[in-house]
């Protein structure tokens, strides 16, 4: 076995169990050349561990407890619900105070809502503040983030 060119393969990632058991064998053994002593600890780890927990299980009489998973419950249902909420406010809060389109009078403002042309400015205050009540205190993070954006923004003009 040549250890240089397995160690080679073992920084490039390309060894096998195999071979990486090979490699710990060879270093728990006493009589390493020099240039190798200081890679002992990487090799010699899973022994060292094997070790400790025997002395483990002596003392206590009992072997050590498994470490219990913690299951995650996935977020992006939760950030969809919460980026669709902060869309359909951001949206609402652009019509109701952007200047729109306007008729021949030149009087008539209006957004859209859901598909529907809204004209009556009460019905798209009411929306935009029952949008931003969907959002509780732990999900306006979002509108947070937007508002220190769009501040270093025009701080920076």
């Amino acid at each position: 076995m040549d250890i240089d060119n397995l160690l080679n393969k073992y920084f490039e990632g390309d060894t096998s169990l195999e071979e990486e058991r090979m490699l710990s064998t060879y270093f728990n053994q006493e009589d390493l050349p020099e240039h190798l002593k200081e890679l002992t600890p990487m090799f010699t780890y899973i022994e060292d561990e094997r070790v400790a927990l025997e002395a483990l299980e002596e003392i206590k009489g009992v072997s050590p407890a498994p470490t219990p998973t913690i299951k995650r419950k996935p977020m992006l249902g939760r950030s969809l619900y919460i980026s669709a909420v902060a869309a359909a406010s951001i949206i609402a809060l652009f019509f109701l105070f952007s200047p729109g389109k306007s008729d021949s009078n030149g009087s008539e403002s209006y957004a859209w809502i859901n598909g529907k042309r809204i004209t009556d400015k009460e019905d798209v205050k009411m929306f935009a503040e029952k949008s931003l009540e969907n959002v509780s205190s732990n999900e306006n993070i979002f509108i947070e983030q937007m508002s220190a954006i769009f501040e270093e923004t025009i701080g920076e003009k």
